[in-house]
């Protein structure tokens, strides 16, 4: 997976990293409700 992302152009990497911390962001805000 992380070979994959290093082919990625560094916006498309931006985009999934930012994705991701929203994904763990709403996981975490989920389980504090």
């Amino acid at each position: 997976m992380i070979h994959i992302v290093r082919r990625l152009p560094p916006p498309v990497q931006k985009a999934l990293f930012a994705a991701s911390l929203l994904a763990v962001a709403g996981g975490v805000f989920l389980l504090l409700q």
